[in-house]
């Protein structure tokens, strides 16, 4: 394969004129025309620079420009070495599943983070409201005509013979009349 500087000094020589000559004749600095017959292209302030300069001397020495623009392409894409990144890259499909496992670890993590949450909040809200005692106040059965009517669930009380009790179920009162005490 013909090397880019090489094709340029060549036809150069072959057309007889010098390199002053191409200065003269391009607007090119000289500086920049030996860095293209030398392959010297890390001078050139960019590559946008280097294009026209290697078009313009292409169409002075009777050159293809386009042919010489393809040659430092091709040239160039054999002397850039590849990206460390892409020598040393992973796969994408490790960075997907790294990628879903963090998503899945902050949705497991938020969930729970709801639910004991949420849990915490109903213990802390039975804890302010009041337990039920077993025995709240003594209340008095009500007594009425001789006869104890139960409201309450329990009630302690010493009975006699003859006391009535009223026990209110369903909407429908049942008594129970005490007609005899055992003493044991």
């Amino acid at each position: 394969m013909n090397q880019l500087g090489p094709l340029f000094r060549e036809a150069r020589a072959q057309s007889g004129k010098s390199i002053d000559d191409a200065v003269k004749e391009t607007k090119i600095a000289k500086r920049y025309l030996l860095a293209i017959e030398n392959e010297n292209f890390d001078i050139f302030p960019g590559e946008t620079y280097l294009i026209g300069f290697i078009r313009n001397y292409s169409q002075f020495l009777g050159l293809d420009p386009d042919e010489m623009i393809l040659k430092y392409r091709d040239y160039k894409i054999q002397e850039q070495p590849a990206p460390i990144e892409q020598l040393t890259a992973k796969p994408r499909y490790q960075k997907r599943f790294i990628l879903i496992g963090v998503i899945f670890v902050i949705v497991i993590s938020t969930v729970l983070y709801v639910l004991l949450s949420s849990s915490r909040e109903r213990v802390r809200k039975r804890e302010k409201e009041p337990i039920a005692t077993a025995v709240e106040e003594e209340k008095v059965p009500k007594k009425t005509e001789g006869v104890v009517v139960f409201e309450e669930e329990e009630i302690i009380k010493d009975f006699v013979r003859g006391d009535v009790i009223e026990i209110p179920l369903k909407n429908v009162a049942y008594r129970i009349s005490i007609d005899a005490i055992d003493e044991n």
